[in-house]
């Protein structure tokens, strides 16, 4: 009976142990959690009290100028400048910074100069150099400056050299706003003047290529490259030119590879439909309403293809949108787009004309002249037709008067 009772306290001891180590291993997985946590929370802090620090500095940085820049000069009272004139020399009075002295309207006075871009400066080198490696991007515009959205919509680009409304050049990014708010989403600023989203900035994203459609497929409808990891959709390529540039808006070519189906998102869009004069029921083209003043779709231009369609807010055209934005081509050797004329800087229009027809004959025809000559217009105008047919075929028929009398203008032939 000992020998029993032994051997069952013994297995109560046992099971009370393993219970025992049970809830220690347990105690010590959240013990493990908590210390994950909380390392978390402490790093998460480090960042932003480093994004803070450096907020702080900028902000020291920005009112140590302004203050530098109001300060009084130790000198008040300036040399008198002089400027060469046709009458002689003109002074411009020294004032001081007190002074409650107005200069004479008849004294000249020094123009007001604008600055210039520094080109050999690395942060505007970056930036133009950023314009053409990012040419197929869309401009997005915050406080005055051009933006591009790239790395899977966590970076903003910096697009711009000078303020677009005040014109006023950039030399650095301590000048630009401090973050920007996109889609509920803050992007805070960084040095080489790019804004970051929030708590991502010293991570490395890897982007999903697999997502992301191949350019030269969407393009040209073919891809050379045997291991690409972008994707090649067929429901994502770019019109056929044949059948944009044929009456008949036919490709009679077997081994095309562009797609022959006319979509919102691969057609441009129609230019009578502009006008409300587009009475072609089976029109390729598509028909959008566009405001001429916005911008040339880029994604559409370059690429020949547009995921938006008719809801993009920009002109769907093959006109390269280089040219109209900057007045030219920032890769002449690549692009693929069309440069027209007609979207030089300012719209200046050059004015192409048929030099062969100012050695050609005008013939007016006077509608007060007698019945006789009245008859004779009608039968001439009756045999018009004919005319056609024959060797003078470049003759302008201009009808109506000219001048004040018809009778004295210089262009007048009686029939």
């Amino acid at each position: 009976m000992n020998n029993q009772s032994v051997e069952e306290e013994e297995k109560a001891l046992r099971e009370s142990l393993s219970k025992l180590q049970g809830k220690v291993k347990q105690q010590r997985e959240l013990v493990e959690r908590l210390k994950q946590l909380k390392q978390k929370s402490l790093i998460e802090k480090n960042g932003q009290q480093k994004s803070i620090k450096t907020l702080i500095n900028e902000q020291k940085f920005l009112t140590t100028n302004r203050i530098n820049k109001n300060k009084k000069p130790s000198n008040p009272i300036t040399k008198p400048i002089f400027t060469n004139t046709p009458t002689g020399r003109k002074y411009h009075i020294p004032l001081s910074v007190n002074s409650k002295v107005t200069l004479n309207q008849n004294l000249t006075r020094l123009p007001n100069r604008k600055k210039q871009v520094n080109i050999n400066n690395p942060f505007i080198q970056k930036i133009l150099s950023s314009r053409r490696y990012h040419r197929t991007y869309n401009r997005f515009f915050f406080n005055g400056y051009k933006y591009v959205l790239i790395h899977m919509d966590r970076c903003f680009c910096l697009l711009s050299t000078c303020n677009e409304i005040t014109k006023e050049p950039i030399e650095d990014a301590y000048s630009m706003p401090n973050h920007i708010k996109y889609n509920g989403k803050y992007y805070i600023k960084q040095p080489n003047g790019n804004y970051h989203m929030e708590q991502t900035s010293r991570i490395k994203h890897n982007e999903n290529k697999a997502n992301l459609p191949c350019k030269y497929y969407t393009s040209y409808g073919i891809c050379t490259q045997p291991f690409c990891l972008y994707l090649h959709d067929p429901k994502h390529v770019a019109l056929c030119p044949r059948m944009q540039s044929n009456k008949n808006h036919k490709c009679l070519d077997k081994s095309c590879h562009y797609s022959h189906k006319p979509t919102q998102f691969n057609s441009p869009s129609c230019k009578f439909f502009q006008i409300g004069k587009c009475t072609n029921n089976d029109c390729i083209f598509t028909h959008k309403l566009e405001d001429q003043s916005s911008p040339i779709c880029r994604p559409f231009a370059c690429l020949k293809y547009c995921e938006s369609g008719l809801n993009c807010k920009f002109i769907h055209s093959f006109n390269c949108p280089d040219v109209k934005e900057y007045g030219r081509c920032l890769d002449p050797n690549d692009c693929n787009c069309l440069h027209n004329s007609d979207l030089i800087e300012n719209d200046m229009k050059l004015i192409t004309r048929n030099e062969d027809n100012d050695n050609v004959v005008s013939i007016v025809y006077d509608s007060n002249n007698d019945d006789k000559e009245g008859k004779d217009k009608n039968d001439y105008n009756n045999n018009d037709n004919n005319m056609s047919d024959s060797d003078d075929e470049n003759v302008e028929f201009i009808v109506g008067p000219v001048g004040d009398s018809i009778s004295d203008n210089k262009n007048y032939v009686s029939l």
